[in-house]
Order: C-alpha cells, then structure tokens, then sequence
C-alpha cells in the first residue's frame, strides 16, 4: 500500500508499539497523526518524525475517555491533515469503549 500523503492515526503512539508503528508511517512519508493521553510523549514522536522531513501533528487523547475522543473528532478528524486513510490503536483501552 502507498502511504505517501496519506493520513494515518495511531493511537497510544507516544511509546512502545504505538511509538515504533508512528515512526515506520512517517518512513513511509504518511502523515501521521501521533495521539497519545502524554503530551509530552506524544510531541516527541512527533518531533522524531519531523526531525525525518516526516509531516505529522501530536495531539492529545485518552482513548479512556469519552470526552477526549469527541474532542479529538471534532477538532483533527479532517481539518488539521486531509483525510485519514487509516487508523491504529496501540493504546491499551480499546477505542469503542469510549464511544459508549
């Protein structure tokens, strides 16, 4: 699959998995969306990924909580990078659980 300019989201991104599954899209020239409940954790691998001429936004969700996955919706579903061809989540709650 051809990544390049295509959006991606991975959630829980700020480390371990999530951190090594955000670096790789950002190889493949995706733009990632890093979204981790840490903001500190999350902008850097965003800065990881910059530092790489990598296109990408950190943004902070829990995944955990209801109100952060609206939030996070409302705010970055399209507006902040183009469409978002994939999402990921590495984050240890699953991301329906929110939605409830």
């Amino acid at each position: 699959m051809e990544l390049q300019d295509n959006v991606v989201l991975v959630t829980g991104a700020g480390r371990g998995i999530g951190r090594e599954i955000a670096l790789q899209f950002g190889l493949q020239k995706a733009k990632v969306v890093v979204a981790d409940r840490n903001p500190d954790d999350g902008n850097a691998v965003a800065g990881e990924i910059a530092s790489r001429n990598g296109k990408t936004i950190a943004v902070k969700c829990d995944v955990s909580s209801k109100d952060d996955v609206k939030n996070f919706s409302a705010k970055h579903s399209m507006n902040s990078a183009g469409w978002m061809c994939l999402s990921t989540t590495q984050a240890s709650t699953p991301l329906t659980n929110s939605l409830k």
